[in-house]
């Protein structure tokens, strides 16, 4: 990619990380190193949209998510957290970007709409193109270390892909239900398939978190089960969860080739250390763990 390119990319992350800051446009100036003459031109023709409606579509993302997991919070303080100063105001723009009204959204969240009308410009500009010739991350990067049984409570969602997040915010309130919250238990997710490859009704997710051993459940769709011990490649992701594709086709595709290495009987895995909405995309933090074993001389 072109250097001057690329200081479009570290603004889109720059208000991803914080959305404020497309407003103002000398601390955008400074992340591009480019002069306020050009910046405004150069993302409005590269993105094709300007700072201002990136930088309140970004809010109101945000909000989607806080009115979807966070029921606790009112809708006014949803607004006022995003940058609103009215009800009025949110309502307006959040009805302009999913169709729907906030109220509306809280009671009945539009699981398909969060994946269809936002994903952040960094992603799409930093892993354009085919993984093999833009790898995300380098080999050395890559970890093999011994992981621990963890004892896991688990949710396998099976069917559409962008239907995962109506399981996942089902699980949180099971999660809350059951006094296990992420700052003292793991959070996890099982990648059991390709959803790229998968056919919907097939595709299976699993959204899991860490539990005491001695912890009995008693729900219809959540088992108890864990994470076996043995050695995993391991790699960290610090961003957008967008990119975990690229990320795990980079560990089978080539890094796994590059080792003495095998698989073990257990599916690729991530770990949420830190999650969206819970501290901005930008600053999500992913460790992939891919399940390997020595390979056995004959």
């Amino acid at each position: 990619m072109n250097p001057l390119f690329q200081r479009l990319v570290n603004v889109a992350e720059a208000i991803e990380r914080e959305p404020s800051l497309a407003s103002d446009l000398q601390a955008l100036c400074d992340v591009a190193a480019l002069s306020p003459f050009h910046l405004h031109r150069l993302f409005a023709s590269h993105f094709n949209q300007n700072i201002g409606a990136y930088g309140r579509k970004v809010r109101v993302y945000r909000a989607a998510y806080q009115l979807a997991f966070r029921n606790d919070i009112p809708i006014l303080t949803v607004a006022l957290d995003a940058g609103f100063s009215s009800a009025e105001g949110f309502a307006r723009a959040f009805k302009k970007l999913f169709d729907v009204a906030p109220s509306t959204f809280r009671a009945q969240p539009q699981w398909e709409l969060l994946h269809q009308r936002f994903t952040p410009l960094s992603s799409l500009t930093v892993h354009r193109g085919n993984p093999m010739n833009n790898p995300p991350f380098s080999a050395q990067q890559v970890n093999v270390q011994h992981f621990p049984t963890i004892p896991i409570a688990e949710w396998v969602h099976q069917g559409q892909p962008n239907l995962v997040l109506k399981t996942v915010k089902s699980f949180i309130d099971w999660r809350k239900q059951e006094t296990l919250p992420p700052s003292a238990y793991r959070t996890f997710n099982v990648l059991y398939d390709d959803p790229n490859t998968t056919r919907d009704e097939d595709y299976r997710f699993g959204v899991a978190c860490e539990i005491p051993q001695e912890k009995t459940i008693d729900h219809s769709n959540i088992e108890k089960k864990h994470i076996p011990a043995g050695l995993c490649a391991t790699v960290r992701l610090i961003g957008d969860d967008s990119q975990i594709g690229a990320y795990v086709h980079e560990l089978y595709a080539s890094w796994l080739p590059s080792t003495l290495f095998v698989l073990r009987d257990f599916p690729i895995f991530i770990e949420r250390v830190r999650f969206y909405p819970e501290v901005g995309a930008a600053d999500a933090i992913t460790d992939i763990y891919l399940p390997i074993e020595e390979a056995q001389s004959k």
